[in-house]
């Protein structure tokens, strides 16, 4: 599979974040540079009361991961 270009990546963020945001979560990026163990260089979902990771706990969920947990969820 091929990287996705800049555009399509914001698109998939945005739309991430939207995903998680409709089943009362967040969406977070790592912001990470040099990726490591504990630290995969993708996303995380958060509980957006308590800050409760539900799912990435080393940010190794993708974009498309997450519209897919959420749709699942939000079913």
């Amino acid at each position: 599979m091929s990287q996705p270009t800049m555009k399509e990546a914001k698109r998939l963020d945005a739309a991430a974040r939207r995903a998680a945001a409709r089943i009362g979560l967040r969406a977070i990026k790592s912001r990470t540079i040099n990726t490591s163990i504990w630290d995969h260089g993708e996303y995380m979902l958060v509980d957006r009361y308590s800050g409760s990771i539900f799912e990435g706990y080393c940010f190794e969920l993708t974009a498309t991961d997450i519209i897919e947990y959420c749709r699942e969820m939000g079913a």
